[in-house]
């Protein structure tokens, strides 16, 4: 018997849990209304999610985006039953099934970029409301199957929109930072129209990941000064407030019960009554916590970091702790990384279970059990989900969950995941594919959904004949499927081909990645040192099918060091690219894209070739010099005003139609500059 119900039966008064999620609808609405949505913005659900390695099944996997600095936004989804991602200045509109882009498939170019996207969108009526640059919030009708329309941009009030979006009874809820102890905004926009309701300035600090809790009279949000403030939700007029201190609140308000919860990144989880401010309990949780709590059954769900919070084994915590008494952890357990972001809880009927990530390498995703009083069953803690090598990565993202048990999440790969409980999965109503004139990597089978198909030798086309159960039917590119079909490449040397197969009321799609046998791939591609000769990684590993990378020197790898650096001078510097062709006599074309940044002084050398490779030098200077200090060092640091100009730089190498580019991107890390 859980442990709130054996109390009701006892007749103690017992507050009554609505169904919530990180970033997953309520129950009755299936809607994303924020960061944290529902009535009591708390992150628990009792859908039929994955519970262990065993039962977990990857749905499917989408690239959108390239960089942390652009990767996707955490998916939110729709009451429509479609999922909404946002990567740089464009949204998507995705297949919840299959993770398919949508029509319009180009999607749509919003007012300005998402940023470093670490928040969802929020949806309600038929509208998502979405963080864009400047302090804004931007507005777009997607009730259309067919089209993604922008209605309206809210006012610019400066700095980032980087607090969680909530929404409430018509109106928007978030907050801007501009930087350590500058001014920052508080903000409520009227969601029908963008015009601004009201605005809470804060003289001393801003509002970073401070997301609100909104009840139908009253808004409660916490600052990077320390204040705790309540307003009320139309007029925005102060009603209390209170300062807990040297604290930096980085986390959404959650109340539960008459209290509100939230943590401090100095590492505190505190307790504050929500109609008497000066009730104020604390506890020291760990040397950092940003993460939104998750509470059922009086338990407590949190991360913390120690340590180091981008070092993987600094011993950082996810932790449980009973709300009546948190002077110390029920139960804990070591995470691979700083669990930075809000946590999902499984309210199940024997015993509880939690989902995390975690800000490190492989950017995976953690599972455990717990009783109903919080006590971790260590036996049960594991991996529920690793990506693949080309999908690892940092991660800081919030958890979503569809009403079918399906969990969300990305990693900084630009990859976004889909985690379905494949006990739950029906028979997909497919026994076999088979090919005339390709191959098909792996072999059939019913649980891979992604294929790597090779046509003969010369053959511009295929056959493709799916064995369907009885009962079933299937699509191919959208077409149904009415036996034997060909599949022509034409003058392209590549094609996705989407193979849906709907059966038993359910559906799964199966990708079959076909390309020719050309001369115009590369089949091996390097980024030099030209000083020392070491060769620079790229991520993901190369692969001639694969046409989008990054260089991966983000560990950081030492290009250049700049001894006894002087602001504003320029500083020169070089990487030289290596690649070869498939056919030796194919010679590559080099071109070269300058992006963020003021000035655009990135140029190409020329392309030389010995030995049947290909040589292009791309050299950078002045604002887009290379520049590296001593790792640990706060020495040379770099001017403010060359970290802000410095850009990013794409080189485009492309063989006969196929392009392969690669980023080459500049990295703030503490107060050094990695500038490739």
């Amino acid at each position: 018997m859980k442990r709130n119900n054996f109390i009701k039966l006892f007749g103690t008064v017992v507050m009554s849990i609505a169904m919530l999620v990180t970033l997953v609808p309520f129950e009755a609405t299936y809607a994303c209304s924020g960061f944290r949505p529902g009535e009591f913005n708390n992150g628990v659900v009792n859908y039929n999610t994955p519970t262990s390695s065993a039962n977990v099944e990857l749905k499917w996997d989408q690239k959108l985006g390239q960089g942390w600095t652009a990767a996707p936004t955490p998916p939110t989804v729709g009451d429509d039953g479609y999922v909404y991602v946002a990567a740089g200045n464009t949204l998507y509109r995705l297949d919840k099934n299959t993770g398919e882009k949508l029509a319009p498939t180009e999607g749509l170019k919003l007012t300005d970029s998402v940023g470093f996207s670490t928040n969802p969108m929020a949806y309600a009526d038929g509208k998502l409301f979405i963080q864009v640059g400047n302090g804004q919030v931007e507005g777009v009708d997607v009730s259309n199957p067919k089209e993604l329309k922008h209605i309206w941009t809210s006012e610019k009030v400066g700095g980032q929109t980087i607090s969680p979006i909530v929404y409430q009874n018509g109106y928007i809820y978030t907050g801007t930072w501009n930087g350590e102890g500058r001014p920052g905004t508080y903000i409520c926009v009227n969601a029908k129209n963008g015009k601004m309701q009201w605005k809470h300035e804060n003289k001393s600090a801003g509002y970073y990941w401070a997301g609100a809790y909104v009840d139908d009279d009253y808004a409660y949000f916490g600052s990077d000064s320390g204040d705790l403030v309540k307003v009320n939700a139309i007029t925005g007029k102060v009603a209390n407030t209170a300062n807990v201190g040297k604290e930096q609140i980085r986390s959404t308000i959650v109340k539960y019960g008459n209290s509100l919860y939230f943590t401090t990144k100095s590492g505190n989880l505190f307790k504050v009554d929500a109609n008497d401010f000066s009730n104020i309990n604390k506890t020291d949780i760990g040397d950092m916590a940003t993460g939104t709590p998750s509470i059922v059954d009086d338990v407590v769900y949190i991360g913390a970091a120690n340590g180091s919070q981008f070092s993987a084994d600094a011993g950082h915590k996810f932790l449980t702790y009973d709300v009546n008494d948190m002077e110390k952890s029920i139960s804990s357990v070591i995470s691979p990384g700083y669990p930075q972001a809000a946590p999902l809880v499984k309210d199940g009927q024997d015993e509880n279970f939690a989902y995390f990530t975690y800000n490190a390498p492989p950017g995976g995703m953690k599972v455990l059990a717990t009783d109903d009083y919080g006590e971790i069953d260590k036996s049960s803690y594991e991996d529920l989900f690793v990506p693949e090598k080309s999908g690892q990565q940092y991660c800081i993202c919030p958890i979503m969950v569809g009403k079918d048990g399906t969990i969300y999440y990305k990693n900084d790969s630009g990859h976004v995941f889909a985690l379905a409980n494949k006990d739950s999965q029906k028979e997909s109503g497919l026994n076999n594919i088979t090919l005339t004139g390709a191959k098909m990597t792996p072999g059939f089978d019913k649980k891979v959904d992604k294929y790597d198909v090779t046509l003969d030798n010369g053959r511009n086309s295929f056959d493709l004949t799916l064995d369907l159960a009885k009962g079933a039917k299937a699509t191919i590119d959208g077409i149904a499927y009415n036996g034997k079909t060909t599949i022509d490449l034409g003058k392209d040397t590549s094609k996705s081909v989407n193979v849906q197969v709907i059966a038993n009321g359910s559906s799964k799609t199966y990708v079959l990645n076909a390309h020719k046998q050309e001369n115009n791939v590369l089949t091996s591609l390097k980024i030099v040192n030209p000083t020392n000769g070491n060769v620079i990684g790229v991520n993901p590993v190369f692969d001639s099918m694969t046409n989008s990378y990054e260089a991966a020197w983000t560990n950081p790898v030492k290009l250049f060091r700049i001894q006894n650096f002087i602001p504003n001078k320029d500083y020169v510097g070089s990487v030289t690219f290596e690649v070869e062709t498939k056919n030796s006599n194919v010679k590559p074309k080099f071109s070269l894209t300058n992006i963020k940044g003021k000035t655009s002084e990135a140029t190409l050398g020329e392309v030389k070739a010995s030995n049947g490779k290909h040589y292009v030098t791309v050299n950078f200077t002045g604002n887009t010099s290379i520049a590296f200090a001593t790792p640990g060092s706060e020495k040379d640091d770099i001017d403010a005003g060359n970290i802000n100009n410095a850009m990013d730089v794409v080189v485009h190498i492309t063989v006969d139609h196929n392009t392969y580019n690669v980023t080459l991107p500049r990295e703030v890390k503490s107060n050094l500059v990695y500038n490739m």
